[in-house]
């Protein structure tokens, strides 16, 4: 199941996706405690992490950080995995234009990626309402 996603064109894309869910984690925040991958499409390749944890708290935070972007028009949002193997920046400039940053170091091994898609702040809404359809849905897991 896709959390989010967003893309540049349509051969550059992110999404992070839910390979497994259980009833655990901070029962603020439904209680639900996620393993999942991110898929990553650029010019030439097609990319994806091995699985990482993170829960309702990691999403609610970085949703309501995107909130505070679109309103301020401006801003950064940070998601990251429960062990910080996943890192996932939202950069938008007062221009409006703007960057997605993921960066995945697997803690098993050597392997490292980076890659960027440019965005811009019209992205936002659609990326909001994915998220927010996403909690909507994990909101009282057990």
């Amino acid at each position: 199941m896709k959390v989010f996603g967003c893309e540049e064109y349509a051969d550059r894309s992110l999404e992070l996706i839910i390979t497994d869910f259980e009833n655990e984690g901070d029962p603020f925040f439904g209680g639900c405690y996620f393993t999942g991958k991110v898929k990553l499409k650029g010019s030439g390749f097609i990319a994806e992490t091995v699985h990482f944890h993170f829960d309702n708290h990691d999403i609610f935070h970085f949703y309501e950080s995107l909130k505070k972007i679109y309103r301020e028009q401006e801003g950064k949002a940070v998601f990251h995995s429960e062990s910080k193997e996943l890192n996932v920046v939202v950069q938008i400039y007062n221009s409006g234009g703007g960057i997605v940053q993921v960066q995945f170091k697997d803690l098993h091994s050597e392997d490292f990626f980076s890659s960027s898609l440019h965005i811009h702040i019209s992205t936002l809404p659609y990326m909001l309402d994915q998220l927010r359809h996403h909690l909507d849905i994990f909101k009282y897991c057990s």
